[in-house]
């Protein structure tokens, strides 16, 4: 059996461009099955790791409106039925026959990101950001937190749950980064792997250890919400604190390459 050498995972949000993050390192020879059937988002579906989700969202205080407290993730006992749950998830992704390079994606598993970081530091992870103008066009399964146990002010509206829960699943990655926990990760946007994917593809290099192709994909990926219906104001009020973060000027990468993309 080959030894395993790079594990990866990449963390982002439903409709956040994650297919074409994992699709990137398959076309790196990274295994993205490791011994399970892949949805056709290319998503490793199985119950253990929604479990883990709904285990970990009620670890996470709500403060009021799009504000959560993440220290008992971040700092708490792990629960030892998520534990047996996501060793069960990951079994054949950490020990199991395969390429020696492994890597998976399950938009759920952003919702176990502390506990992953903390109880599997073999990981490396591949963060992958939206502009939430484009994220929450569609819908998703998370949009709703509720289900997945995390305690919020349900809206009862559609676009505002999805804009609350693009908030909350930013800012519990943003926890872990700010948080001091070691661990190996790179964070991109879409339109970095859009407008400057050699900036980006070194970038994932040097995390993974593995050269990473050129990997086409569409402009048109960056900006969709332009043609769309104006959001209302709750909504712009939510997601108006972020969206300095995807202008040009927030990656000081210069000139768009525009290498592999149409």
């Amino acid at each position: 059996m080959p030894r395993v050498q790079t594990i990866a995972t990449v963390i982002g949000r439903g409709h956040g461009g994650t297919r074409a993050a994992i699709s990137w390192l398959q076309s790196a020879g990274f295994d993205i099955e490791c011994g399970m059937g892949l949805n056709n988002s290319q998503d490793r579906i199985h119950r253990n790791a929604y479990e883990c989700a709904r285990i970990a969202g009620r670890h996470a205080r709500h403060l009021g409106g799009a504000r959560w407290d993440f220290s008992d993730l971040l700092e708490g006992p792990i629960d030892p039925e998520w534990v047996r749950l996501m060793d069960g998830y990951l079994d054949r992704v950490l020990r199991g026959p395969g390429r020696p390079h492994r890597a998976w994606k399950l938009p759920e598993t952003l919702l176990s990101y502390p506990w992953l970081v903390r109880q599997y530091p073999e990981i490396r992870f591949l963060i992958w950001h939206r502009d939430p103008r484009d994220a929450i066009l569609k819908q998703h399964g998370t949009d709703d937190l509720g289900s997945w146990g995390v305690q919020w002010d349900d809206p009862q509206d559609e676009l505002l749950r999805r804009a609350l829960s693009w908030v909350y699943q930013f800012e519990i990655v943003r926890a872990v980064e700010e948080s001091g926990l070691e661990h190996a990760s790179t964070t991109l946007r879409l339109r970095d792997f859009v407008y400057h994917q050699r900036h980006a593809r070194r970038a994932v290099s040097d995390l993974l250890g593995v050269d990473v192709p050129a990997f086409p994909v569409k402009r048109a990926a960056v900006g969709r919400h332009k043609s769309e219906p104006r959001f209302s104001g709750p909504v712009r009020e939510v997601i108006a604190p972020y969206i300095h973060l995807f202008r040009n000027e927030a990656m000081a990468w210069g000139t768009p390459d525009f290498e592999a993309t149409p």
